[in-house]
C-alpha cells in the first residue's frame, strides 16, 4: 500500500493533482464485497490489463483441452469403427485450441459430405462444430470484456487523506479563499452541469467528480413563495430541488451504507413588486433610491441604530449619468440573508430582518438587488427581473451619423427574494425540509445526538462524547463543512456577486461603456439556475477539498489536520485566527477546540475516506480479479492433471480403461510412432508415454513413398516384407490373425509399462492390437 501525491489541486488542472491512495480499499456504494477495489497507476494499471487477457487466452486453451478429453471419452468404443470415427477422435485428441478444433472437425464434415447417408455425417460432427464455435466465442468475448475488471469499477479512486482537514480562515483571507473556490465552481457549473443556457464544454475536466453534476428538477411555473401579492407573478417563479443528494454515491465520500447521510436543498425564487416599498433620499453629491423590505443592521461602525430600509442604491440617474456611465462593465449585484431559527428571527445569523410579507418561518430568505450600472441595452428586454424597457440615450456610432436607441432598467434596482431550505437525513429516516440551523438542529436526533449544538459554548465535550459514533461524528463533521465551507446559495451569491450571473456571457464592451445583448425572457430563471448549481458545484468540491487538505503556502498554516499526529504540540504553539463559525459574524475560538475537535474524534478520518475519478490510476474489482484468476488457475491445473488422476484411479481399480489407452494411442506422436511400426520401421520403446523413442537415435524410419502424390504412404522395410511373406495370414506359430488380435489386448497393457518390441511376433501383435481400434 502507496500513497502517491501530486501539487496543489485545482478543478482545471483535475484529478492529477490529488493525492490518491494505491492499493486495496473497499468502495462501499459497491458493497463490501462487489466493493473490494484495488488502485493501480496507469501503468501498472494496463500491465494488468494485458496480462489477464493473455491469461484469458491460456483458460482458454485448457478448457478446450479438457473438453476434447471429455468428448473423446464419451465417443471412445472398442468396437470397430469407421475412418470418420478415428479421425474425429484424432482431432478430439490433437487440437490445441477451439479454433483449430473446429476448423478440423468442419474439414472432415466437408470432406465426407458425399456419404451416405448425409445426414448421420452431420450428427457426428455438428455437435463438435456447434461446442467449439461456443467456445470460440466464449472465451473471445470474455477476453474482450476482461478489460471491464477495471471499467466495471470506473476510474473511481480514493484520495489520499492523509492531510484530511478544514482551514480556518477569516477576514480578508477567507473572501480570497471562497472567491477562488467560487469562481473555479461556476466556471465548473457553465462547462459540465448539463443545462439549458446554451454552454457549451470547454477545458476543465468534467469527469473529477462521482457525479459529474447534481440533478436539479426545475419547476418555472411555481408559485409565489412568498404571502399577498409581492411577486411580480403568481405563477410563473422558479422552484429549484435537488432532491436526495447521497453523500456516497453523489458526493463520493466512502461509507457503509447504514453511514450515508442524504442532503436536499430547494430554491424558491420570485421576482418582487417594487410599488409602495421604495424612497427616495437625497444628499449634496447624489440621489439615492432606498427599497423597504425590512430593516437592516447598520453597515457603518460609527452607527449604533437599526436603518428602517433594506438597501440603498444610487438611483438611476446617476447610475446612468449622462445618459449613460462610461466604463461600466457589469452589474451591480447586492444579496443579504434573513435566517431563522427555531421559528424565530436569527440575528446572529442574518443582515437584514424581512419584513412580514416576506418573513417565512421554515426557511432563510434571500433578496438580490439588480442594479443596472450604467448596462445598456440596444434591444427592450422584457425579463421580469432585468426589466430594461425605459428609453435611454441615442447611441452614435463611430465615423457614421446614424444612430440607435438604447434602452435603461425601468428602476435603480430589481429585487428578487428567495426562499432557501435544506433537508437532512440518514439512511432510513429524515429531518424537517426548513431553514439551514433548523435543518441541522432537528436532523441530529437521527444520527444519536442529543446536545443542542446551537446552545453549546463549546463543541469540544460533544466530540469527545461521540468519538466512538461513527454516524455522529460523520454528521458533526457535515454540519461543520456547511459553516465553514461555500456550500450554500447565500454564500455564492455574496461572494459572488454579478459573477454569478449567466447574463454576462452576452454582455459587449465598447469605448463607450458596455451594451447588454438580447435576453430571452426567462432570463432570470437562468441566472438562478446557474447560481445553484455553482453552489451545488461549490459543495461537490468541499468534500474533496476537506479530503486533500491543502497544501497551498498561502492557506497550509491555517489548516486543521484531522489525521495528523503531533497536532496538539502544532495547535499549542499556533496563533488562533478567528473562524467564520456563522455565516454572517465571525466568532473568536480558542485552539484547543480546534484540537479537540479533531483529537476526540479518531473515527474522522474514515469519515473523509473520499472518492473521485482520475485517469491517472486504475481501479479494479478485486472480486473480479480474484475470481478469474482463481477459476483459471483451477482449469489449468484441472487440464495438467486429469489425465494423471485417471491413470492412477485405473492402476488402483487394477482394470484396464480402453477410452484412456485410445485417448494415448491417438496422441500424434504415438500415431506416428504406430504407422512407422506397422511398415516395420524402428526399434521402439516408451510405447505408451507422450514420446516414444526408438533405440538409436540413428536409426533411420521410413520415408514418404509419393510414387503416387494422390495416395501417399510410407516405404514399407525389408523386415515387414519378409515377416507378411512367412506368415501369409497367419502367425509364428501357427494362431490366425483373429485370435492374436484377441490376446494382443494384454500385450498392449505390457507395452504401456514400457515393454520394447523388437521385432516378429511382438511386432506383429502390437501392430494388430493398434490398428483393430
Amino acid at each position: 500500500m502507496t500513497m502517491d501525491y501530486f501539487s496543489t489541486p485545482t478543478l482545471s488542472s483535475a484529478s492529477s493533482q490529488y493525492g490518491v491512495h494505491t492499493g486495496v480499499w473497499t468502495n462501499w456504494s459497491r458493497g463490501s464485497v462487489l466493493g473490494s477495489t484495488l488502485t493501480l497507476s496507469k501503468s501498472d494499471g494496463d500491465l494488468v490489463i494485458a496480462f489477464t487477457a493473455f491469461f484469458v487466452g491460456l483458460i482458454a486453451s485448457r478448457f478446450w483441452r479438457i473438453a476434447c478429453l471429455i468428448f473423446h471419452r464419451l465417443y471412445s468404443t472398442q468396437e470397430p469403427r469407421d475412418a470418420l470415427y478415428h479421425q474425429r477422435q484424432v482431432v478430439l485428441r490433437n487440437s490445441e485450441s477451439a479454433g483449430s478444433g473446429v476448423w478440423a472437425v468442419i474439414s472432415l464434415l466437408w470432406a465426407w459430405r458425399r456419404s451416405t447417408p448425409a445426414k448421420k455425417i452431420l450428427l457426428r460432427t455438428i455437435p463438435l462444430i456447434i461446442f467449439s464455435l461456443a467456445s470460440v466465442v466464449g472465451f473471445t468475448v470474455a477476453g474482450g470484456f476482461s478489460s471491464r475488471i477495471s471499467t466495471t469499477v470506473g476510474s473511481q479512486v480514493l484520495i489520499d487523506g492523509t492531510n484530511c482537514g478544514f482551514l480556518q480562515l477569516a477576514g480578508p483571507l477567507k473572501g480570497t479563499f471562497q472567491t477562488s473556490k467560487l469562481s473555479s465552481a461556476a466556471n465548473y457549473a457553465q462547462q459540465c452541469y448539463s443545462s439549458s443556457n446554451g454552454s457549451v464544454s470547454g477545458v476543465l475536466d468534467c469527469t473529477l467528480f462521482v457525479a459529474k453534476d447534481l440533478d436539479v428538477t426545475v419547476d418555472d411555473t411555481a408559485p409565489c413563495p412568498f404571502k399577498g401579492d409581492i411577486c411580480r407573478s403568481d405563477n410563473a417563479n422558479l422552484l429549484l430541488d435537488t432532491g436526495y443528494i447521497h453523500s456516497d454515491k453523489h458526493l463520493g465520500i466512502n461509507a457503509h451504507p447504514d453511514e450515508v447521510i442524504r442532503i436536499r436543498n430547494t430554491l424558491h425564487c420570485a421576482p418582487l413588486v417594487t410599488e409602495g416599498h421604495t424612497s427616495s433620499h437625497t444628499t449634496p453629491a447624489l440621489n439615492y433610491t432606498r427599497y423597504h423590505y425590512g430593516s437592516r443592521a447598520p453597515t457603518s461602525t460609527n452607527v449604533s441604530t437599526t436603518v428602517n430600509y433594506t438597501i440603498e442604491v444610487k438611483d438611476l440617474e446617476s447610475q446612468y449619468i449622462q445618459g449613460y456611465q462610461r466604463g461600466s462593465t457589469q452589474y451591480n449585484l447586492d444579496a443579504l440573508i434573513s435566517a431563522r431559527y427555531r421559528n424565530a428571527f436569527y440575528a446572529s445569523e442574518s443582515n437584514w430582518n424581512a419584513s412580514e410579507d416576506l418573513s417565512l418561518p421554515d426557511a432563510d430568505v434571500i433578496i438580490n438587488f439588480l442594479s443596472g450600472n450604467g448596462i445598456l441595452s440596444l434591444n427592450p428586454i422584457d425579463d421580469p427581473w432585468y426589466r430594461m424597457n425605459k428609453t435611454g440615450p441615442e447611441i452614435g456610432y463611430f465615423l457614421s451619423d446614424s444612430k440607435s436607441q438604447a434602452f435603461v432598467p425601468e428602476e435603480a434596482a430589481s429585487p428578487m427574494g428567495c426562499a432557501e431550505r435544506f433537508q437532512f437525513c440518514s439512511s432510513s429516516e429524515c429531518g424537517p425540509l426548513a431553514s439551514l440551523d433548523d435543518a441541522l438542529e432537528n436532523s441530529a436526533r437521527l444520527f444519536g445526538i442529543t446536545e443542542d449544538l446551537h446552545e453549546a459554548d463549546s463543541w469540544d465535550p460533544i466530540w469527545e462524547k461521540y468519538a466512538s459514533n461513527r454516524i455522529a461524528t460523520r454528521y458533526m463533521w457535515l454540519a461543520s463543512m456547511y459553516v465553514v465551507y461555500p456550500a450554500t446559495p447565500y454564500i455564492s451569491m455574496s461572494v459572488l456577486g454579478p459573477q454569478i450571473l449567466d447574463s454576462r456571457r452576452h454582455l459587449q464592451g465598447s469605448f463607450q461603456g458596455s451594451f447588454q445583448g438580447e435576453l430571452p425572457k426567462n432570463q432570470w430563471q437562468l441566472d438562478t439556475l446557474y447560481w445553484f448549481r455553482t453552489t451545488l458545484a461549490s459543495l461537490q468540491t468541499s468534500f474533496v477539498d476537506i479530503a486533500y487538505g491543502t497544501v497551498d503556502p498561502e492557506f497550509a498554516p491555517y489548516m486543521i489536520n484531522i489525521t495528523e499526529p503531533g497536532q496538539k504540540d502544532i495547535c499549542n504553539n499556533q496563533v488562533c485566527y478567528e473562524l467564520l463559525i456563522g455565516r454572517i459574524h465571525p466568532v473568536h475560538l480558542s485552539c484547543p477546540l480546534h484540537f479537540s475537535f479533531f483529537e476526540y474524534d479518531r473515527n474522522i478520518a474514515d469519515a473523509t475516506l473520499q472518492i473521485i475519478n482520475s485517469t491517472q490510476y486504475t481501479s479494479f474489482s478485486l472480486l473480479g480479479l480474484l475470481l478469474t484468476y482463481i477459476s483459471g488457475l483451477l482449469i489449468i491445473l484441472l487440464s495438467y492433471t486429469l489425465e494423471p488422476l485417471l491413470a492412477c484411479l485405473e492402476r488402483r481399480r487394477k482394470r484396464k480403461d480402453y477410452a484412456l489407452i485410445e485417448w494415448d494411442a491417438n496422441e500424434i506422436l504415438q500415431l506416428q510412432r504406430l504407422a512407422q511400426e506397422g511398415f516395420g520401421w524402428g526399434t521402439w520403446s516408451n510405447c505408451a508415454k507422450s514420446i516414444p523413442t526408438t533405440a538409436s537415435p540413428e536409426e533411420a524410419l521410413g520415408g514418404v513413398d509419393y510414387s503416387d502424390p494422390k495416395h501417399l504412404k510410407l516405404h514399407v522395410s525389408r523386415r515387414a516384407t519378409d515377416l507378411s511373406e512367412r506368415t501369409d495370414g497367419f502367425s509364428a506359430d501357427g494362431k490366425s490373425e483373429k485370435a492374436l488380435g484377441e490376446s494382443t489386448v494384454r500385450e498392449d497393457a505390457s507395452s504401456r509399462s514400457g515393454t520394447t518390441h523388437t521385432s516378429g511376433k511382438a511386432d506383429r501383435y502390437t501392430l494388430q492390437h493398434r490398428f483393430s481400434i
